[in-house]
């Protein structure tokens, strides 16, 4: 039988306490982040195996976003977009719903023209 990712994160046993995770970030911001750290990489390693390297590569894209950001607001509002452009951006998941396909394109791209052997 194959697990889930839900299953795997009930396994995790993960009991979010957003009061503890603030008290956390206002009296030990290095705490914190080690212990931010240490959910998200056992969050990935929850996901499916075949997910895990693309959820890496978002991670960090966030973190690379996240240290340009000026205060946490703005990591905060840069996080979101880029949140909104894998739904409604090319390639996103409004485009696997729609068109059953990760990377679909617009139809308004050039077609492809079959190139005869020795026609060079």
């Amino acid at each position: 039988m194959t697990s889930t990712y839900a299953d795997n994160l009930k396994r995790l046993d993960i009991d979010f306490d957003f009061d503890a995770w603030k008290e956390l970030a206002e009296n030990d911001p290095a705490g914190f982040e080690k212990a931010r750290q240490e959910m998200l990489q056992a969050t990935i390693a929850a996901a499916p195996e075949k997910r895990q390297r693309r959820l890496r590569g978002l991670l960090w894209q966030l973190n690379i976003h996240r240290s340009r950001a000026s205060n946490p607001m703005a990591a905060c509002l840069i996080s979101y977009q880029q949140m909104w452009d894998k739904v409604y951006g090319a390639g996103g998941l409004q485009d696997l719903l729609i068109n059953g396909q990760p990377d679909a394109r617009p139809e308004s791209l050039a077609p492809v023209l079959a190139m005869e052997p020795g026609n060079d």
